[in-house]
């Protein structure tokens, strides 16, 4: 009895926390209805491909974000109405994904991918929600997640030393 209750506790364990980083890489959000729901499909799918090493698969999730909402240029990008500035902010949202998978990656040359917008407005209204809107930011982001990894590597170098 002792033995299918540890096999069954296994295959739930096994189940719950190895299998889903399969299946959100290789979820397929072109097939999903909504542009917001593709948008975050392809940002959560992003951030695992980052997360296990494939930065390019990372970068092709974002950009395709970026179709979904391509962002205006100009200095005032494209916005006369209020209506403008939220489809602004959902563009922005590709620069958010570029974030996410620099600061996982550890690589401050995904941050070079971002859009980098320079309107104040969009920028207020959107840094409310997130951070590491340009280029700059989100290398910073990328240095801060760094210095806590190489912190967090001399720790356990110095337990390692400690107890052994």
């Amino acid at each position: 009895m002792r033995l299918v209750a540890l096999l069954l506790i296994f295959l739930l364990v096994f189940e719950g926390c190895v299998t889903p980083y399969k299946s959100y890489m290789n979820m397929p959000c072109s097939s999903l209805q909504s542009k917001g729901e593709k948008v975050a499909c392809y940002h959560k799918r992003a951030i695992y491909k980052a997360a296990f090493g494939d930065k390019g698969g990372a970068l092709a999730d974002c950009q395709k974000i970026k179709a979904l909402y391509p962002p205006e240029t100009g200095v005032w990008g494209g916005i006369k109405t209020s209506i403008d500035i939220m489809k602004q902010i959902k563009a922005l949202r590709y620069d958010r994904c570029i974030r996410d998978i620099a600061v996982i990656s550890e690589d401050e040359s995904l941050c070079d991918a971002m859009v980098d917008v320079n309107y104040a407005l969009v920028k207020f209204v959107y840094n409310q929600f997130s951070i590491g809107l340009n280029k700059e930011e989100c290398k910073e982001s990328v240095r801060a997640e760094k210095a806590k990894s190489e912190d967090l590597d001399k720790i356990f170098d110095e337990f390692i030393k400690l107890y052994s």
